[in-house]
């Protein structure tokens, strides 16, 4: 899934997600895309925010049309990231304990939960740990308060 790619909303926009396609055969191979929402994103609905446009682009660099079928070369991965879903209603209604909660299983990063949901989460995981942990997370509550009293909509 890629990260804060639903729009922000009381309800959440639903998750694009990231695939690399390629041959393991070592011949040439071909797709077909056929995919949406590549310049144009799902609009949120009554506050809710967009979802984040689609991408579509090659291991060499390049950018195909993401509507044409394509022929690569053996060598050659394609990745797809599909566009995320718009949200619904205003983000600052979305619970700080549900935006917390979407830190914590990586569908939301810390920076955006505090630009688009005021909510401001700390991450106690020392730089030597590998792994983030639940109970690495938590909510700064008075500035959380202090953020979500001061933005105006």
């Amino acid at each position: 899934l890629k990260p804060d790619s639903g729009g922000p909303g009381k309800h959440r926009g639903g998750l694009g997600q990231v695939v690399t396609v390629g041959s393991v055969s070592g011949e040439h191979w071909s797709m077909s895309g056929m995919y949406d929402r590549t310049r144009h994103p799902a609009q949120g609905l009554h506050g809710g925010g967009p979802g984040a446009i689609g991408e579509y682009h090659t291991s060499a660099g390049d950018r195909p049309s993401p509507k044409r079928q394509h022929r690569f070369d053996s060598d050659t991965r394609a990745t797809v990231e599909l566009p995320g879903g718009g949200g619904y209603f205003d983000p600052l209604q979305r619970s700080p304990e549900q935006v917390l909660e979407d830190v914590i299983v990586g569908y939301v990063t810390p920076a955006a939960a505090e630009r688009e949901y005021g909510v401001v989460v700390t991450c106690s995981k020392r730089p030597d740990e590998r792994i983030s942990l639940p109970e690495h997370y938590a909510i700064d509550w008075d500035a959380t308060r202090r953020l979500r009293d001061g933005v105006v909509r």
